[in-house]
């Protein structure tokens, strides 16, 4: 059957690491945006090397549980835009409660960070008990014009985000004042977005996305050695954002202290939380139904949907944050012939 096609056929181990590393030099940019979304309120701004390498941590978690029980062998699995719209509320929400009390710093990171953990693994048992009470099809049955509109809203929340880590890092909401004062920080990105998106249209090759992000990197820094501008120079300039140097490994937890957790501004979240369980629910089931199209036949909803509870539960747990099926980089792998999990653990 194609199915046990899919399941039996092996990839030279070089074949898998290769594309595994393909497909890290794709993901990891996309994580670390995505932590700087969800962590975009100005308050953060001093922390964000730990909070970045909280979001990869949870990107590896994602990606280690779909490759070990997903019954896609080539699936990739990351944190995923749907539900950072919802995180990027809650830690904003309770940086502001936070904030009009007079609580200190590491409360308030105590209770974020603790706080989305605790939403990522909650909306982790919503996914199990859906796929277990087998209601996906019922998650499906929306109009199409709600799922439109929802698919736009998220490439609206992304592209807003991304202009606005670009003016102002993030800390501020935009404004014609913000946009025309930063609009030389502003062109660059446009620019090169664009470029990424004419290329990788009209180019349909698997290196074209990597390439283009060391190109543009090579670029940037040429450009700093030309004009002998100093790292620091840039920073203060505006150019590459401030922060605190990167702690090593086993620090990336330090945040996540229940005994400075402000308990009183978490029960607030529970709209937001829930709101979160139905979207991420029905935004996995169209990646899934994107990659039953591409592979052809059938798949068990409820069965992957289960697969994306356990992930989320298993992310919550280590301090991470919500995550899925990522379809375009499983389409990739599917097209690519990959049938070994090796690759998806090398990502």
């Amino acid at each position: 059957s194609t199915a046990k096609s899919v399941q039996d056929q092996t990839n030279p181990v070089y074949i898998s690491v290769l594309y595994g590393l393909i497909n890290a030099s794709i993901v990891l940019p996309v994580l670390m945006s995505f932590g700087s979304i969800i962590y975009r309120d100005q308050a953060f701004a001093e922390y964000m090397p730990v909070l970045i390498k909280l979001t990869l941590v949870s990107g590896m978690v994602h990606q280690i549980c779909f490759s070990a029980f997903s019954t896609l062998p080539f699936a990739v699995g990351q944190v995923q835009d749907a539900g950072l719209i919802f995180l990027s509320k809650m830690a904003a929400d309770i940086v502001k409660y936070c904030h009009e009390r007079g609580y200190p710093d590491d409360a308030m990171l105590a209770t974020v960070t603790i706080g989305l953990s605790i939403a990522t693994t909650i909306l982790g048992c919503g996914l199990l008990l859906i796929g277990r009470l087998r209601l996906a099809q019922y998650v499906q049955l929306l109009p199409t014009c709600v799922i439109g509109g929802y698919l736009a809203f998220i490439g609206w929340f992304c592209g807003v985000s991304g202009i606005s880590l670009m003016a102002s890092g993030g800390g501020s909401d935009l404004s014609i004042t913000i946009l025309t004062e930063n609009f030389h920080f502003i062109l660059p990105g446009l620019l090169a977005g664009i470029m990424i998106y004419v290329l990788t249209v009209r180019i349909q090759h698997m290196a074209v996305l990597p390439t283009c992000i060391i190109i543009l990197l090579l670029i940037f820094y040429t450009i700093l050695s030309v004009t002998e501008t100093s790292i620091q120079d840039a920073t203060n300039s505006g150019w590459i954002r401030e922060s605190n140097p990167p702690p090593v490994w086993y620090h990336t937890w330090d945040y996540l202290q229940f005994d400075k957790v402000i308990w009183e501004a978490l029960p607030c979240q529970s709209l937001t939380l829930l709101s979160m369980t139905f979207v991420v629910a029905l935004s996995s089931s169209l990646d899934i139904a994107a990659i039953e199209i591409e592979l052809g036949r059938p798949l068990d909803y409820n069965a992957e949907l289960g697969t994306v509870g356990l992930s989320n539960v298993v992310s919550g747990m280590m301090g991470g944050y919500s995550g899925s099926y990522i379809f375009s980089q499983s389409i990739f792998s599917l097209r690519a012939g990959i049938r070994s999990r090796l690759a998806g653990f090398v990502l």
